[in-house]
């Protein structure tokens, strides 16, 4: 194995480890949520975290896979300070959230919404700023740090959340929890990057001129980002609007299990892309791609078979809703796709292929989006895990020609080629 392919997963068993603890609160937070508001709040409850991703990935600007790989130890020098990122960051969530309330105020027309909509404004500007400063965290292979405040983090929300919502109070007041452990979480994320926030952010850089290039450059990150939450959740939104929010209630339950799909993605693509991103050997950089690759198909084939044949199981032990098993079967056959299709898009994403990789997602997620509209009136979540399955291996052909293509050839990153 290659020294870099072993870093890398050295570095992601401990982004995998940071991601599990994520992923157990969230889940816990879904079943504290479905026991106290049953399948109408879960579903209430989902929706609102869609439009708070929805409003973390515009706000984001496509700047954390930028920080990750700029910021990365390769010696170069980013297009702009990472204070002044963090300043523009905060601008556009501040910006985005305060869209979000005053169309949501349009229609508010009880107390018991105010707080759903607060909660939901704070949520989306204390996330954006808060991952830009995970990402430097990231970029710099500071793993423990990163674990450490992970795990102690996700265990104020889940005991906060539980308090708030076994006293009798609602989903505003359990996301306004939630808020109040992320804003905790930003403090402590500002001390740990304190050496890069301390470095002068001149008005200069922030001028459109400046900008100009840098957002530029974001762009397709941006538009990948927000494909990717539309390819993944546009199902939630579809599923509440044309049958009910009980429908989207049993295939978010469903859905609750893919999490260990992203987990790791997550994981490996944090791990990966500074990595990846300062090789300079295009035979090296290809061999490393092709074992993470290799190891990706095998453990996906290994969680697929689990998934499918334990899903009576773990449906039963959780959440509860019979309705939920074939449609977990069902989800589990688009896992090797989806996983295989992460790490493809992450050495893309090293060799400046973004604008590729976006392209290949434009047409995923509109086809989706199409295929969604004309089955889920009629056959509800079940078509809409049929159109996952289809989307993820219809992504995977093409990116297995682009990759094909490329295979780790960038004539600025490697002139010799």
């Amino acid at each position: 194995m290659h020294e870099k392919t072993t870093q890398i997963f050295k570095g992601a068993t401990t982004y995998l480890a940071s991601g599990i603890v994520s992923s157990a609160a969230t889940f816990l937070l879904s079943l504290i949520v479905s026991r106290y508001l049953g399948k109408e709040g879960l579903g209430v409850f989902s929706v609102c975290f869609t439009v708070i991703l929805v409003g973390v990935v515009l706000s984001e600007l496509g700047l954390n896979p930028f920080i990750m790989r700029e910021f990365a130890p390769t010696g170069t020098v980013p297009l702009l300070s990472f204070r002044s990122i963090i300043i523009l960051r905060f601008a556009a969530s501040a910006t985005v959230a305060g869209c979000f309330v005053a169309v949501a105020l349009l229609f508010a027309s009880t107390s018991y919404s105010l707080p759903i909509f607060l909660g939901t404004s704070l949520l989306i500007v204390s996330r954006s700023v808060g991952s830009g400063l995970e990402n430097l965290i990231k970029a710099k292979l500071r793993h423990m740090a990163y674990l450490f405040l992970t795990l102690a983090s996700t265990i104020a929300q889940v005991l906060l959340v539980y308090v708030v919502l076994s006293f009798g109070f609602g989903i505003g007041e359990a996301l306004l929890a939630l808020a109040a452990t992320d804003i905790l979480k930003l403090l402590i994320l500002m001390v740990l990057t304190n050496d890069e926030l301390q470095k002068p952010a001149s008005l200069e850089q922030l001028r459109p001129s400046r900008l100009k290039p840098l957002l530029a450059q974001c762009a397709p990150f941006m538009l990948v980002g927000l494909l990717t939450f539309l390819s993944e959740r546009v199902d939630i939104f579809l599923l509440a609007t044309f049958r009910s929010a009980a429908e989207a209630g049993l295939y978010s339950a469903a859905d609750r299990f893919l999490v260990i799909g992203n987990l790791i993605d997550s994981s490996i693509f944090a791990s990966t892309l500074p990595i990846l991103s300062s090789m300079n050997n295009q035979q090296n950089h290809r061999y490393v791609t092709r074992q993470l690759l290799f190891a990706m198909m095998s453990v996906s084939i290994v969680v697929t078979i689990a998934l499918f044949f334990a899903a009576p199981l773990l449906i039963k032990a959780t959440f509860r809703f019979p309705e939920s098993i074939l449609l977990l079967q069902m989800l589990a056959i688009s896992f090797p796709a989806m996983m295989i299709n992460r790490v493809v898009r992450t050495a893309l994403y090293s060799i400046h292929e973004e604008r590729a990789v976006a392209t290949v997602l434009a047409i995923t997620c509109i086809g989706s989006i199409v295929l969604n509209v004309l089955f889920i009136p009629r056959y509800g979540a079940v078509a809409a895990a049929a159109v996952t399955i289809f989307a993820e291996y219809s992504a995977l052909s093409m990116y297995g020609v682009l990759y094909l293509r490329t295979d780790g050839r960038n004539p600025t990153l490697f002139p010799g080629n």
